[in-house]
């Protein structure tokens, strides 16, 4: 799903930024996983599930969190040195 897709892409831009390396969607879910607060977790867990083929695609029960995963890591990813934002 986009969901899942923008989820997995937000963690690879992450993850590939800081380690200045090309990662999968699963490597890159693997690297940031331990580095979110407890309560974006879930929901990269369940994108990475989903591109797995692990759980079905379903986000009715993370939609408000999937949005709020997806701001948290974009901050990240704005505060790394080198990145400029478009704002």
């Amino acid at each position: 799903s986009d969901t899942c897709n923008v989820v997995l892409t937000l963690a690879r831009i992450w993850c590939g930024v800081v380690t200045d390396q090309v990662h999968s969607k699963d490597g890159a879910a693997e690297w940031v996983l331990p580095r979110l607060p407890t309560e974006h977790r879930p929901v990269l867990a369940r994108a990475r599930a989903i591109y797995l083929d692990d759980e079905e695609d379903g986000w009715d029960d993370l939609r408000l969190e999937a949005s709020a995963y997806a701001e948290h890591v974009a901050a990240k990813i704005d505060r790394l040195p080198g990145v400029h934002s478009a704002s």
